[in-house]
């Protein structure tokens, strides 16, 4: 490996959705490039600060691995748009718009007309799913409740428990009747339907849910919604 020039795949986490990038990815690098590709499961500096490495990939979420990585001097390409574009990287990122023109496109077939979006506070990708859910709702004469689970980290683990409670009972005080809910991603909805189950379950009969990104987590509940 030391001898020869070869091309990196970071990531830190293996989810479905990472797993499937990667591996088209190095199916399409191997296809137009005779160089090698390494893949290494963590941002493993050593690994692209070498100069046998000609270029690295990865998911760029921690902005504390930044300038390090810059340091390198090694052309990258970011898929990673929780903060937006990086102005160093080549940036590569899901079509956010679509994903909230397929939601309400679902959502209305099956015939909602009260919309509601789970974001997290500070994620870029959050933010322009939210944009286009709300842009293909304008057009089509609707809106939609947007509230957001942000960063707040309380010490006490059930004070925190507990504000995120509070905050989701204030969130169902505001849904009127059946409701049709775009989640940022399977993490934003998979907290979302646990914290409800919990508070007020009556209401998951009334409730649809979409989250995004086909990670594990979008297999661990077993809720069948069905509307007329």
């Amino acid at each position: 490996m030391q001898d020869a020039d070869y091309v990196c795949f970071m990531t830190d986490a293996k989810t479905t959705f990472i797993a499937e990038v990667e591996s088209a990815f190095l199916q399409r690098w191997s296809a137009i490039s005779g160089m090698r590709s390494y893949h290494s499961p963590e941002q493993n500096l050593a690994v692209i600060s070498q100069p046998q490495c000609r270029g690295w990939v990865g998911f760029l979420a921690d902005k504390n691995n930044w300038d390090l990585i810059r340091a390198c001097n090694c052309p990258t390409i970011n898929f990673s748009n929780r903060h937006g574009s990086i102005s160093w990287a080549v940036n590569v990122f899901s079509d956010d718009d679509e994903i909230g023109r397929l939601a309400v496109s679902a959502f209305v077939a099956r015939g909602f007309i009260n919309f509601a979006f789970v974001g997290l506070e500070g994620h870029g990708y959050s933010r322009d799913r939210c944009d286009g859910f709300l842009k293909a709702l304008k057009l089509k004469g609707y809106s939609a409740q947007v509230f957001n689970f942000d960063d707040k980290y309380c010490e006490n683990p059930i004070r925190f428990a507990s504000y995120r409670r509070d905050m989701v009972r204030q969130w169902l005080a505001r849904m009127p009747g059946p409701t049709a809910v775009l989640a940022a991603n399977d993490f934003a909805a998979h907290s979302f339907i646990d914290l409800i189950s919990d508070l007020e379950p009556e209401r998951l009969d009334s409730l649809a849910v979409i989250g995004v990104d086909n990670t594990p987590l979008s297999e661990q509940h077993d809720i069948k919604f069905d509307r007329t």
